[in-house]
């Protein structure tokens, strides 16, 4: 299907071409946009010399409609342990699977951290769990020994 962009005066792809946001602006134009202002820092910091930057500009942009989106969809909760963003003191991260780079959620830091050090891994994180319930039940049902009184000398 076809979309006329307003910027440009060009039909071109609405799936490919255009912003799933309903922008009336298509990618070319968004990024020609982009490079006639500095990037922000973050961009510098992330830039790969060697990608071509109107798909890095592209997934970039990409990142943030779905970031907004999840934002909303989530009410600003963590997906884990539904902290809410404010509570969190640094946001919220875009939590991707690294293999396919397919966002997945938006993580409080130490659920972001607890994923990341399991390299992803459910069985891991089942087995964490299992053993951290075995040790909590075993804990509570013990009883505690009264104290020996010590001999004396």
């Amino acid at each position: 299907m076809l979309k006329y962009c307003s910027f440009c005066g060009q039909d071109k792809d609405a799936e490919q071409d255009f912003p799933l946001n309903g922008s009336e602006k298509c990618w070319d134009c968004y990024y020609q946009s982009a490079i006639e202002r500095p990037l922000p820092r973050y961009w510098k910091e992330s830039i790969n010399p060697h990608a071509d930057p109107k798909a890095q500009y592209i997934a970039a942009a990409k990142r943030n409609i779905e970031r907004d989106r999840l934002q909303k969809e989530q009410k600003d909760r963590c997906a884990i342990c539904d902290m809410h963003a404010a509570e969190n003191g640094k946001g919220l991260a875009l939590d991707h699977d690294h293999e396919t780079d397919a966002i997945r959620g938006l993580l409080c830091n130490k659920c972001n951290l607890l994923i990341g050090m399991a390299d992803d891994n459910p069985a891991l994180l089942r087995a964490a769990a299992e053993y951290l319930e075995k040790h909590k039940a075993r804990s509570e049902n013990e009883q505690t020994l009264p104290a020996s009184p010590l001999p004396s000398s």
